[in-house]
């Protein structure tokens, strides 16, 4: 009876993490289900390239979840109890780094993209690029000594640390990389409109929040590995690829405020048009009259200037 305790926080110190990195990871997926939901409303006629990543990201992180799901049954339900299972690698060789490294890399090859559009320097992007191929490559190796081993200990920490440690510092210091050079060429921008200067700051706001944000969370990983002989490492190294993802949604659903603005300002110029003399006949009896209104309006009033540009049909209704 005198050992129960102390077997006991043993036992709670390597199933705490586990089980706080499968819940968040769980949690992380919801919160990813309504950005996607979210995504497939507001943004319907986005190019097809985008509706393919955005999937291909859903699907990687569903199969994640489920290889999580699956591991979680086995330690905690199947073979509740028995010490040896927690050491157990299980799938975890691929589901964390390999399909972490994946995820990331992909997310960081599509901001080389954009600043490459941004900088006009395909040097810039391809070396930004090679950094993310780095960490990714260092993962897959990390993840083969994973499944090589089979076992979590002592000795297969200390030789898989140095391909670990170059995934997650590669991933850190591309998102680092990544932000602040979009930071820079986003408020290079000369933006005249208040609109356009508010949606820049938007973009810069939301760009270093969340190179911020995976840059830590894989920072905190690395400082665990070192630091720490236990198992901490994993509550956030189960996280790290839902991070990715959700704050790249984070970046294409910010566009929601501004298309929602966009919609209501056409409304008003609706309305605007019907309740006002502008010198011509501004009584649309039928949704085909507005299809064929594409030309810009300019409705001029003593203290309200208000400019209607593209009349659509979906407004005609709203009106």
């Amino acid at each position: 009876m005198s050992q129960a305790p102390g077997a006991s926080v043993v036992s709670s110190r390597t199933t705490g993490p586990l089980f706080i990195g499968y819940t968040m990871n769980w949690a992380l997926y919801g919160a990813l289900c309504v950005q996607i939901y979210i995504y497939h409303v507001s943004f319907p006629k986005d190019p097809i390239l985008s509706k393919f990543l955005i999937y291909l990201l859903l699907a990687l992180e569903t199969l994640q979840t489920v290889l999580f799901t699956v591991d979680l049954f086995d330690i905690f339900a199947t073979n509740f109890g028995q010490v040896d299972v927690l050491h157990n690698v299980h799938s975890l060789w691929f589901s964390v780094p390999i399909m972490t490294g994946l995820i990331g890399g992909i997310v960081q090859l599509f901001y080389c993209y954009r600043i490459s559009v941004l900088s006009k320097s395909r040097v810039l992007a391809a070396s930004i690029g090679a950094i993310s191929l780095a960490q990714f490559v260092a993962a897959v190796i990390e993840g083969h000594l994973q499944y090589t081993y089979g076992l979590y200990s002592k000795q297969s920490r200390q030789n898989s640390l140095v391909p670990c440690l170059v995934w997650l510092a590669g991933s850190a210091l591309c998102d680092i990389i990544i932000a602040t050079i979009q930071t820079y060429y986003l408020i290079k921008i000369d933006a005249s409109y208040k609109a356009t200067r508010n949606m820049i700051t938007r973009l810069v706001r939301i760009t270093i929040e969340t190179g911020v944000l995976t840059a830590a969370a894989a920072t905190v990983v690395a400082v665990f590995l070192v630091t720490d002989t236990r198992m901490y490492n994993t509550a956030p190294a189960f996280c790290l690829g839902k991070l990715y993802t959700n704050a790249l949604l984070m970046v294409f659903n910010s566009r929601a405020r501004y298309q929602s603005r966009r919609d209501q300002i056409t409304d008003a110029g609706i309305f605007f048009a019907r309740n006002s003399d502008i010198g011509g006949d501004t009584s649309f009896s039928s949704p085909e009259q507005l299809d064929t209104y594409n030309s810009s309006l300019t409705l001029d009033h003593p203290t309200i200037p208000v400019q209607v540009c593209h009349f659509t049909r979906a407004s005609f209704k709203r009106a």
